[in-house]
């Protein structure tokens, strides 16, 4: 009877048993333990433990070697994203800065376009201060010069018309110059203007009544004296 040939245990045939009772096998939900019980005895019967268990151990530190080149990839793409991460919090600080700094930039230039508003709207006021001021000044003077015709009228014996320009102060419109001082003094001078216009009428009256009375007594004796040489001619004997 020849001699049983012995079984050669490599790290490729110790994978497959191990393959095939799915201890090796991510994906099965139990160790099948019970199955290493016909390979042992084999082992024990073949005297192969020596062999068996050298090949076992490489097999061992070849998957480990395997699982930490798995690991060393995974670790290099870890490091990698974690710098990634870093990377993009830089660049969100950086961000965050600058949107900081730009709102304070904003900031102040919506400070300087409201100092600026404002000095524009306190210009326009002023301006138009300044104009309703100007008006004012020019009503005032027109005004004054009506007063001052009003003294060239009664002067040049135009009482009608003074009285008339007198009317026409009294009934002007309410403006910006009603407020003023100037205006309320003309207004309060206004009876005393009527007053010489009335001493001006009287005294003008009373010289016209005068006039009358000299050139009536001057034109009595002129006709009285007519009438004796008339009437000496009609008595004396031709």
């Amino acid at each position: 009877m020849p001699p049983r040939r012995r079984q050669q245990y490599t790290q490729e045939g110790i994978d497959q048993q191990l393959q095939q009772i799915h201890l090796l096998d991510a994906s099965s939900s139990s160790e099948n333990l019970e199955q290493l019980g016909p390979i042992i005895k084999q082992i024990h019967a073949n005297r192969q433990q020596e062999v068996y268990l050298r090949n076992l151990q490489g097999l061992i530190e070849a998957k480990d070697a395997e699982i930490e080149g798995i690991c060393t990839e995974n670790y290099q793409e870890f490091i990698s994203s974690i710098s990634t991460l870093f990377t993009i919090k830089s660049y969100t600080t950086n961000l965050r800065e600058n949107i900081a700094t730009l709102d304070e930039n904003v900031g102040h230039l919506g400070k300087g376009l409201v100092e600026k508003k404002r000095t524009s709207l306190q210009t326009k006021k002023t301006a138009s201060n300044l104009d309703e001021t100007i008006d004012t000044f020019q009503a005032c003077l027109k005004l004054l010069d009506v007063v001052d015709r009003i003294g060239d009228m009664i002067k040049q014996g135009r009482f009608w018309s003074a009285l008339r320009s007198l009317e026409d102060i009294q009934t002007m419109p309410l403006t910006s110059l009603s407020h003023t001082p100037l205006y309320q003094h003309i207004l309060s001078s206004l009876p005393s203007l009527r007053v010489q216009i009335q001493n001006a009428v009287t005294a003008s009256m009373k010289q016209w009544l005068l006039e009358i009375r000299n050139v009536t007594a001057t034109g009595g004796k002129v006709s009285h004296g007519e009438y004796g040489r008339a009437y000496a001619k009609v008595e004396s004997p031709t």
